[in-house]
């Protein structure tokens, strides 16, 4: 929400936390969660979420979903 959100503005800090994305939208959460290990630290990690965001993403695709989050996402 710090870095990134402030430029494309997608996601509401009181609709968009993190424990009510993990719960309700994990797709959206595990590119939430790849896209700041980008810039983290721990940028080891980042190709780690990036698999498993791109997993989730075909995931979606094949299975047919629609929302908005998947959108954001």
């Amino acid at each position: 929400m710090t870095w990134r959100n402030p430029f494309i503005s997608l996601h509401e800090p009181e609709l968009h936390t993190p424990s009510l994305t993990f719960s309700r939208y994990r797709f959206l959460f595990t590119v939430v969660c790849a896209i700041s290990l980008r810039y983290s630290k721990k940028r080891k990690v980042y190709p780690i979420a990036v698999h498993f965001a791109k997993t989730a993403a075909a995931n979606a695709l094949i299975d047919g979903w629609n929302s908005v989050e998947l959108c954001q996402a």
